[in-house]
């Protein structure tokens, strides 16, 4: 668990960026969240998530991911405003 002030790299995946040099975890302290966390292992993603889900407050929890993606990745069907909307609807039935 990270707390205001503290500073760790953090690092992105495969996109061509300068990501690998954002402190992401940092940023979200320095934009009001209570809490950030960064893991790069499934067991770390999910202690981080409990975590994040009893803060009381906004949290982030930024998964390093490997480079690249699995092959036969298929694309969005949907267009960014459905994403939207569908993202809406289900924040408003939580």
């Amino acid at each position: 668990r990270r707390e205001r002030g503290a500073l760790h790299a953090a690092a992105t995946g495969g996109q061509r960026t300068d990501s690998a040099h954002v402190d992401f975890a940092a940023i979200a302290l320095a934009a009001g969240y209570d809490c950030s966390f960064v893991t790069d292992d499934i067991g770390g993603f999910e202690a981080a998530l409990r975590q994040a889900a009893t803060a009381g407050g906004p949290a982030l929890v930024h998964m390093r991911i490997a480079p690249g993606s699995i092959s036969g990745l298929g694309r969005p069907t949907i267009t960014p405003p459905e994403v939207a909307r569908r993202f809406r609807d289900c924040i408003a039935r939580a």
